[in-house]
């Protein structure tokens, strides 16, 4: 039976870093966006499928957050020199919490970069793996060096009329926080491109139909003011059970 409290319950899977001993965390700032949109987050470290199942029925939406890269034989690639690997404990589980998400469950779902890269492969999308190496030219720095402690790189993008994205921020160009090297190539099935670079890297996917099924590769959380109307409307999404 899912949660009778009157706030939405959040789901957010966890990163996971090599020990001794390993830790599985999360940064405060994805935990303070969805309570500033009036939800509860609730953290999902790595479990069983059994306990996932268990808590699955408690959750009304989930985000999933960023991280290191997904192994490449996950959209039939050989890994590249520029592709660091996430803990394989993670990378099993987010697959794992994803394929119940889409496949058991109809609540809404916020992919946050890596989280976006895992909503597309998951859907049998593939990535770029390594922006420089794929778009030479680009002037944009994609990546943040230090980012986490300096503060990221920013650059615009633009959103698609029409698109979900574009009737949230109500705006055709957005200023966005950036930290990925990686992005998504090929959109995976029944998922549309709703937001570019002027590179060409996609910047956004969206789900086809009325379930909330968004992928964005920036870092909303990191600038919550800008992106308010994002994680209100997923809130609301969660709520509403769409």
């Amino acid at each position: 039976m899912k949660s009778k409290s009157v706030k939405p319950v959040i789901g957010i899977n966890l990163d996971v870093r090599d020990g001794p001993p390993p830790e599985a965390s999360l940064q405060t700032t994805y935990l303070e966006a969805v309570a500033k949109s009036g939800g509860i987050p609730v953290l999902i470290p790595p479990m069983s499928e059994g306990d996932l199942e268990a808590i699955m029925e408690m959750i009304d939406g989930v985000i999933f957050v960023g991280g290191l890269d997904y192994n490449p034989c996950r959209y039939n690639q050989e890994k590249e020199a520029e592709t660091v690997l996430i803990n394989p404990t993670r990378d099993n589980f987010d697959f794992a919490f994803i394929n119940k998400v889409m496949t058991g469950y109809e609540v809404p779902v916020l992919g946050i970069c890596l989280g976006m890269q895992l909503l597309n492969v998951h859907r049998g999308g593939d990535l770029v793996q390594d922006i420089p190496k794929t778009y030479p030219e680009s002037g944009i720095k994609h990546a943040s060096p230090d980012g986490w402690n300096k503060g990221f790189n920013e650059h615009s993008v633009r959103l698609v009329k029409g698109s979900r994205l574009y009737e949230i921020y109500k705006q055709e160009e957005l200023q966005i926080s950036t930290s990925h090297h990686q992005a998504v190539r090929n959109p995976g099935e029944g998922l549309k491109v709703v937001s570019n670079a002027d590179d060409g890297v996609i910047e956004a996917i969206e789900l086809d139909g009325e379930r909330m099924v968004i992928g964005v590769q920036w870092h909303p959380e990191r600038g919550y003011d800008l992106n308010k109307p994002l994680f209100d409307s997923f809130v609301k999404a969660s709520a509403n059970g769409n």
